[in-house]
């Protein structure tokens, strides 16, 4: 039997990963194809707005951002549902680190600090770990 939230969420080693509001996602689009990165800051039945960068600006900026340069800026967008094709949770996949996991080990700084947001909301991008122990 599956656990309840199975479809919208991961466990792993004793914690459920959601996706929800502060988490580090990926956003697949469609009419024009395009993926955007960054933090989740809503979802609701219009679409969903994220705070981050196109995908494709990714390497480009570790690069920039690793020689203390900048040039890319991260940008508040909203996005209708009807251009959603897939919401991903940015999480490491056995011995390849998540996109924020390598942002942070290739600038030195955090994901949350680069997009202007509050830490305290945003822990590792909010991708909050919840123990699902009583």
């Amino acid at each position: 039997m599956k656990p309840p939230g199975a479809a919208r969420a991961r466990r792993r080693k004793g914690a459920t990963l959601k996706i929800q509001p502060g988490a580090c996602v990926i956003v697949s689009l469609h009419e024009p194809k395009e993926k955007f990165w960054g933090a989740l800051e809503e979802i609701n039945a219009a679409g969903v707005f994220v705070r981050g960068i196109d995908l494709n600006s990714y390497e480009e900026l570790l690069r920039l951002l690793a020689r203390g340069e900048e040039g890319i800026y991260p940008a508040t967008i909203f996005f209708p549902l009807r251009r959603v094709e897939r919401l991903l949770l940015d999480e490491s996949a056995g011995e390849v680190p998540s996109l924020i996991e390598r942002f942070e080990e290739r600038t030195g700084m955090r994901l949350a600090d680069y997009l202007g947001l509050n830490a305290a909301d945003t822990p590792r991008c909010g991708v909050e770990e919840k123990s699902n122990h009583r």
